[in-house]
């Protein structure tokens, strides 16, 4: 991972459990769009959305443009 993915990674996991369970994927969201403005590529913030659910839902959102998915519908699998 690099050390940028990594100091991501390491601010979502310090403030995740602050944000309230409805409004994580939306706060993931627009953490990884404003990395993705700032140039970051899919290939350098990939090893994070395998560290956490929402980083991976807010991933395949920014970066790979799919529909967000209901962590409701995640639990029933």
């Amino acid at each position: 991972m690099s050390p940028e993915a990594t100091l991501i990674f390491e601010i979502w996991d310090e403030v995740r459990d602050f944000i309230p369970v409805q409004k994580r994927l939306d706060i993931a969201e627009s953490i990884l769009k404003s990395v993705a403005d700032f140039g970051f590529e899919a290939e350098d913030v990939a090893d994070i959305a395998d560290e956490d659910p929402d980083l991976a839902n807010a991933f395949d959102v920014v970066y790979l443009d799919e529909d967000p998915k209901d962590p409701e519908d995640e639990e029933h699998e």
